[in-house]
Order: C-alpha cells, then structure tokens, then sequence
C-alpha cells in the first residue's frame, strides 16, 4: 500500500509535506544565515551554536559590526510527537552561482531526542556540512546524466533519476550506473514525485510505494527538494 506525503504548495522553500493518518509531519522553510570574512556562516536561528559560545554577548556585537551579508538557505524540520516540537532533520544551501562548488552544500542532523523508531529514523548525519556532490554521488560515464545516488541509513543504495516527466526514487543497482540503468528501469519505482501545476486542484505529492524505505525517509525528503530544485533550475 502506497503512502502519499502531500505538499501544501509547490515551493521548494516553503512548504509542507504530511501524512495525517501516520502523523508524519516535515515543513520547509527558508531561513537566512550570515557571510562574514572574519566569523564565517552563521545560522541566525541556531540555538544550540549560540548556547556552545564562551562569550555569546561580544561575537553578537563581532557580527553586528563585520557581516558582509545575508543569504538564504533551506531547513527541513520534522514534528517529533515525543518531544512535542519540530526538529531539524536537515539543511541545504544552493546558490545560484557557487564558487568551485564550495557553496552547493548540505547537511543531516543527528536525532538528540524522541522516537528514535520512528518513521524518518535518525536522520542519517552528525550536523556537518557537507559539499553536494559527497552525499548525491554521480555515478558512471554519461557527462550529461542527472541520476544521483546516495546511501539509506542502513546503508541501502538508492539513485533519484527522471523518468519520462517524472522525477523518481529506485534502488541503485550494484552493477553501477551504466550496466544496472537498464534493469532498474524494468523494476517498480520506491518513491514518486506527482506534481499538479493548477491552484485550487489536487495538491502534489510524494508517493511512498514501497514503505521498506521509511527508515531513511528523513534523508528522502531532503534529497528530493535537492534533486527537484536541481531539475527546476535546468527548465
């Protein structure tokens, strides 16, 4: 039985995908961060950086006077029923115009608390940054090619790829890109996007066909955003 994660807009940046009968609950938001020379990026709504600072009071002054700047980036958080609160579960940034690739960046957070057997899992990460490309692996030969790969918590294999006008979610084969391309398009796909363009009409979805990958569903719904802005941008 298929599980549908319906989006509450079409946006990339702010949005919502839930589940009421299986109270699975992610919002996207978008949330501003600072570039500066001096201090590097700081997320302006990152408690528990501010409560690890020494002298909270003078970087606050430090970042008021040098930040260069603000720019954007894109938190998935998901409702823990535990804790009675939304929790990070990740984090992306992807400028228009990264330089070297060094601001094409992504990170998982680590579950402090809740129901750890939950539907998401742990969240598959330890709060590090980083680059795209070492969590979305490009596999294979084909220049062109926007299928990418990355790994389930459990260490399960899974490649986001386009099918038709469809963008979807199947297990990557362990003959690799270009050998296993042929067979995993003969298998039923994990996860599939549905996008309704039309306002007021049926509101678009992840559909879950294959609820084994629920586990790793926290890093799904983060990748997806990624892979979608990714196939938005080209159109």
């Amino acid at each position: 039985m298929s599980i549908c994660l319906f989006m509450s807009s079409n946006s990339l940046r702010n949005t919502t995908f839930e589940c009421d009968s299986l109270g699975i609950h992610y919002e996207v938001a978008e949330t501003d961060y600072v570039v500066d020379d001096n201090l590097g990026d700081q997320d302006d709504d990152d408690d528990e950086k501010q409560g690890e600072r020494e002298n909270e009071e003078e970087t606050e002054v430090k970042m008021v006077t040098k930040k260069k700047g603000r720019k954007k980036s894109v938190r998935v958080s998901k409702w823990d029923r535990n804790l009675d609160r939304l929790v990070p579960v990740g984090e992306f940034r992807l400028p228009y115009l990264p330089l070297n690739g060094k601001g094409d960046i992504v990170r998982m957070h680590t579950r402090s608390g809740g129901d750890s057997s939950s539907v998401g899992g742990s969240g598959g990460g330890s709060g590090v940054w980083v680059q795209r490309g070492k969590m979305l692996i490009k596999e294979g030969n084909r220049r062109f090619s926007t299928a990418r790969t990355f790994l389930g918590v459990q260490g399960e294999r899974y490649r986001w790829k386009e099918r038709g006008t469809k963008l979807l979610m199947c297990h990557a084969s362990k003959a690799g890109a270009e050998e296993g391309e042929t067979q995993e398009d003969k298998e039923p796909a994990l996860v599939i996007y549905h996008r309704h363009y039309l306002a007021g009409h049926q509101r678009s979805y992840l559909e879950i066909c294959d609820t084994s990958v629920l586990p790793s569903l926290d890093l799904i719904v983060v990748t997806f955003l990624i892979m979608e802005k990714k196939r938005r941008d080209r159109d």
